[in-house]
C-alpha cells in the first residue's frame, strides 16, 4: 500500500537520515495503521467524554474500564508504531548521539516503559473480567 501524501511527508521527516526506513514503513502500511490508531483515539476521546455524563454520584461507571483497557492499548500501539518508524537504528545503543535523531534513541526504551502500562492500571485481564460482568453482564 503506498503512503499517502501527508503520511509520507511525516515518514519522511521523522526518519530522513534513516536510509530504507520510508520504504519499509510504506510496505508496512504505515498510513493506514496512523489511520487506525487516529480513529481509535477519536472513538476513546468519545467514549470518555460519555462516561463522564453518565457518571453519577462520584461512582465510576462501569465503561471506565473499557477506558483504561483501549488507553493502554492505544499507548503501546502508538509506541510500537514508532520503533517500526524507526526501525533498526532503534536498537542502535552506544552510538555517537548526533549520528542519528534523538528520537530513534528514545524509541525502545519508551516502546519497553508502556509495556507496564497494561498492568498498573488494573491489568487488563481484570478490567476485561470488569467489562464481563458490569457491561455485559456475563
Amino acid at each position: 500500500m503506498p503512503l499517502a501524501p501527508g503520511a509520507a511527508a511525516a515518514a519522511g521527516a521523522l526518519a530522513p537520515d534513516l536510509p530504507g526506513t520510508v520504504e519499509k514503513v510504506s510496505a508496512d502500511g504505515f498510513a493506514a495503521r496512523v489511520a487506525e490508531l487516529e480513529n481509535e483515539l477519536l472513538a476513546l476521546e468519545l467514549t470518555a467524554l460519555r462516561v463522564v455524563a453518565h457518571s453519577a454520584d462520584g461512582e465510576p461507571h462501569p465503561a471506565s474500564s473499557v477506558l483504561k483497557l483501549k488507553g493502554t492499548e492505544l499507548q503501546q500501539a502508538v509506541t510500537e508504531l514508532l520503533v517500526d518508524l524507526a526501525g533498526p537504528a532503534s536498537l542502535a545503543s552506544g552510538t555517537d548521539e548526533g549520528a542519528l535523531p534523538d528520537w530513534v534513541h528514545r524509541t525502545v526504551p519508551t516502546y519497553l516503559n508502556y509495556r507496564k502500562a497494561s498492568i498498573y492500571g488494573g491489568s487488563n485481564e481484570v478490567q476485561r473480567q470488569i467489562i464481563a460482568r458490569t457491561i455485559l453482564g456475563l
